[in-house]
Order: structure tokens, then sequence, then C-alpha cells
């Protein structure tokens, strides 16, 4: 039983010091750079600029594991029209975001916790589980404006 707390702490300790986690670097093509699989915990970074229309869309992947976390940081020179749109989808349509990367205020960072709300007596969510594709849109953010998205991932292990 000790040996175990003392893992559990060391794991923790690990992670606040980013021992156990790795980031990817997403292009503006959706290719992935950076990545390092031999740690459990990824980041991947979407690096995005958005086209004239203020759009931008990128299919990354295929990514394999658990979603615990997205965070969406607005870049402080280039700052994305307020109200502005992100969504994250999976292979069958699903938004990882669940709604709540729409109207993002560029004031602050704001954090998506993805999750399946099971509908029934009780609601409970649970981590997002993805195995393909993702598809990373962004809407409204105006002309040429940049940004990130950062995807917080727990690789599944064959």
């Amino acid at each position: 039983m000790k040996k175990r707390i003392a893992v559990i702490v060391l794991m923790v300790m690990g992670l606040c010091a980013g021992a156990f986690a790795t980031e990817a670097i997403t292009t503006g093509d959706g290719s992935i750079v950076g990545l390092d699989t031999a740690k459990p915990v990824q980041r991947y970074s979407v690096l995005w600029t958005s086209d004239v229309s203020g759009d931008f869309v990128a299919v990354i992947g295929p990514i394999f594991g658990t979603i615990n976390r997205v965070m969406l940081v607005a870049d402080a020179t280039d700052t994305p029209t307020t109200d502005y749109d992100v969504t994250i989808e999976d292979e069958d349509g699903y938004d990882l975001t669940v709604g709540e990367g729409a109207d993002i205020s560029t004031a602050t960072t704001s954090v998506c916790l993805p999750c399946v709300v099971m509908d029934g007596p009780t609601s409970t969510t649970h981590a997002v589980a993805v195995a393909g594709e993702l598809t990373v849109t962004v809407a409204n953010a105006g002309a040429a404006n940049k940004g990130i998205i950062r995807v917080y991932l727990e690789q599944l292990k064959p």
C-alpha cells in the first residue's frame, strides 16, 4: 500500500513538473509535429490564423485517447473578434466542446471540459474517448486573427 501511494505521489509531482506531458504542434494544414508518443499525456496545440472571412478549418489526427481538457487562447497582438466560435468535431460530427466553444470572449483564456452527457433520471458526465481524426473549426474571428487551441489528451495504450 505504501508503495502505491509513493508511486501516485511521484506521478502527481511529475505531472506538475511536466515530466509526463509532451506537446504536439499542429500546423495550419493539420499535420502534427513534435509528438512524443512515449508520454501518457499529450498536449496538442493548434496554432490558427483566420482567413479573410474570419474562419479557420483543419483536420488533425488520427488521435487516440481520452480528451480531458481544451484551452482556447486568443493571440495578444492579432486578437480575434470577441464572441468568436470554436468547434472540435470527431468523425461522427460530435462537438467535443459540447457548445462551450461558442461566443468565446477574448478577455480571458477559455476552458472547455469535453464530456458526454448521459440523459436519464440523472445526468452524469464522462470524459470523451476519441479514435480518429478531429476537425477543428474557428468561425467569426475576424480577418487574419490568431489564437491557439490546446487539447489535453490521455493516450490509450494497446
